[in-house]
């Protein structure tokens, strides 16, 4: 099976790019034994984390959405 390749514009490419990066790092310290720490935060710092981790989710889905479409 050979991979697609969907056409981005550059700057697009670049955001969606930065907050996937942003993403991983946030989300390598909530599992495993870096996750430790982030267990012991309270359910609100725990829930604000995460928070933040959903909107760049989002915020990357609308950026590669729009980059797709040309919208941009």
């Amino acid at each position: 099976m050979s991979a697609k390749t969907i056409p981005v514009n550059a700057d697009d490419y670049d955001t969606a790019d930065k907050l996937a990066n942003q993403l991983l790092a946030l989300l390598q310290h909530a599992f495993g034994a870096s996750g430790e720490s982030f267990r012991s935060l309270s359910d609100e710092h725990q829930d604000n984390y995460i928070w933040a981790c959903a909107d760049l989710v989002e915020l990357l889905c609308t950026t590669l959405s729009s980059g797709i479409k040309g919208d941009a």
